[in-house]
């Protein structure tokens, strides 16, 4: 097995690049490199547009899996391209709900424009989370760069005031995750409990690949269950899963494993298979460049696998869900 923690600059220096704006414009801009890299990104997207996520998730959903859509939405610097990504929104919430049951929309705020003021992100919020209680779905509001956390933690107290069809994520990777969690469970939001995949300073939280991360992730697992408060374990990490199957955590209904799309289906699959709850999360679109270079950060030698999948592109048929 690798030892990941030789990889820790690599990891580093590719944040770096995911984060970068203008490499990410660039990405876009150029078809060849988009094309290069698109064989890579297919083992973690189910497709580029909606109707491809869309078949998937049918596909899942009736094979037992609870479903999360995510629409990556580009770098939204005005608030006409913040309108556009919230439509996109509301038509996804529409149609998934015409299939599925109780479909979880995910979104980061970014992309509906907090980066540009609150108050355009909260009004696109607010209509997002009411449009989609009248559908029968739950909104599940991402978290981003750890300087955005409170904005972000002010934003979903507002809308969760009003409304009881929205979620969080919590990252554990931040040292203040353990403050946080107490005022979280005040609500009645599910919480989404992550690592955490964005940089961090060591006044911030926890390094990834360290003991140390993994058993703050467990000590705020264990205080959400214990209160029965609804709760997505999102991990790929064999090592939390095997801890989180151990503590019998999942016996709680309000309780589920979630997963990445194409990330270790066939664990999940195991997961299901026992009688647990299980979420598969999908984001699909275009944009995917910060995806992919997140999902090769969280396991750096997953660049093997990218490498192979460029060359050879894999046939997204899901097999292994199944």
């Amino acid at each position: 097995m690798i030892d990941s923690s030789k990889f820790v600059d690599f990891t580093k220096a590719l944040k770096n690049v995911a984060r970068n704006r203008t490499a990410r414009r660039l990405f876009n801009e150029i078809p060849e490199i988009y094309q290069a890299l698109l064989g890579a990104a297919k083992r973690y997207i189910p497709g580029e547009t909606m109707d491809e996520a869309l078949q998937t998730a049918d596909k899942l959903f009736a094979a037992g899996y609870q479903i999360s859509l995510e629409y990556i939405g580009e770098d939204t610097e005005t608030e006409k391209e913040c309108e556009r990504v919230k439509n996109n929104y509301l038509q996804l919430i529409e149609a998934a709900s015409k299939n599925i049951q109780l479909p979880s929309i995910c979104t980061d705020l970014s992309n509906i424009g907090l980066y540009i003021s609150k108050e355009i992100a909260r009004k696109n919020l607010d209509e997002m989370v009411r449009h989609a209680k009248k559908y029968q779905c739950y909104i599940m509001v991402n978290m981003e760069e750890p300087n955005t956390t409170q904005d972000v933690l002010d934003l979903y107290y507002e809308v969760a005031e009003k409304y009881d069809n929205v979620g969080i994520t919590l990252q554990a990777h931040l040292f203040r995750s353990i403050e946080d969690v107490y005022k979280l469970l005040q609500f009645s939001g599910r919480i989404r409990l992550v690592k955490g995949v964005f940089k961090v300073n060591e006044l911030q939280g926890f390094q990834q690949h360290t003991e140390a991360l993994n058993k703050r992730y467990l000590e705020l697992a264990e205080i959400i269950c214990k209160t029965h408060h609804p709760l997505s374990i999102a991990t790929q990490d064999p090592q939390i899963i095997d801890e989180v199957l151990k503590n019998n955590f999942l016996a709680n209904s309000n309780t589920e494993i979630e997963m990445l799309h194409g990330v270790t289906p066939l664990v999940l699959k195991k997961v299901k298979e026992k009688g647990y709850q299980t979420r598969v999360y999908l984001a699909y679109g275009t944009q995917w460049f910060l995806h992919l270079c997140h999902r090769i950060a969280e396991y750096p030698p997953n660049i093997f696998q990218s490498v192979s999948d460029c060359l050879r592109p894999i046939d997204r048929k899901d097999d292994y869900y199944f």
